[in-house]
């Protein structure tokens, strides 16, 4: 299959596939140049099949090549909406797109302290209110990523080495990326009074 991570979560939760059927067949590409086939959308419903020792049915997409097929789909497909931001990121970076293989790269790097959203918004550079929209359409863009290393750094280090928990705390990152933006903002005496401080920040 292409690069969707594996999730626990949402296997558990298809589980009733058991009770209820396979509402719609899982979408497979089949590449006669290396003879394999991959699963383009229901890795998910896959990964429940497979927990639950049930029959796969799947339907097989006339397509040229894994691009062909990822853009089909999503032009096709009524359940988009119910795409997963894994299914978005592999679909577009199997077409080349570097932001969104760029975006891979950052969220294996600090997906662990800043959410989807937050990691959106400082690597664009610029307010993201439609960045789901934009992000789904595949008009995703970095415009920022040399500013925005150093403060997802500093988010990561006040979690993981500081252990200040409120630092992951959507709101608290959306604040410290604007005032970030600010030419005398000073990441040293921010990172100071969070540690004298530390005690003080609640969320």
């Amino acid at each position: 299959c292409l690069s969707w991570n594996y999730c626990e979560k949402a296997v558990k939760k298809l589980k009733n596939i058991e009770q209820e059927g396979l509402h719609s067949p899982i979408q497979v590409f089949y590449n006669p140049s290396d003879k394999k086939f991959y699963i383009i959308d229901g890795q998910h419903r896959f990964e429940a099949l497979v927990l639950l020792d049930l029959p796969i049915w799947f339907m097989l997409m006339e397509a040229d090549n894994m691009v062909d097929a990822c853009r089909q789909l999503r032009n096709g497909n009524n359940e988009i909406k119910k795409w997963m931001i894994n299914d978005f990121i592999s679909s577009y970076a199997v077409e080349g797109k570097k932001p969104y293989i760029e975006y891979q790269k950052q969220r294996d790097v600090y997906g662990s302290v800043v959410n989807d959203n937050e990691l959106r918004l400082i690597l664009m550079g610029a307010d993201c209110s439609k960045g789901n929209t934009k992000f789904n359409k595949g008009e995703f863009v970095v415009n920022n990523l040399n500013n925005a290393l150093p403060i997802l750094d500093f988010v990561k280090e006040m979690y993981h080495v500081h252990k200040i928990d409120s630092i992951k705390n959507r709101y608290v990152q959306q604040a410290l990326f604007k005032v970030y933006a600010d030419s005398k903002f000073n990441i040293n005496t921010m990172k100071s009074a969070l540690l004298t401080n530390r005690s003080k920040v609640v969320v």
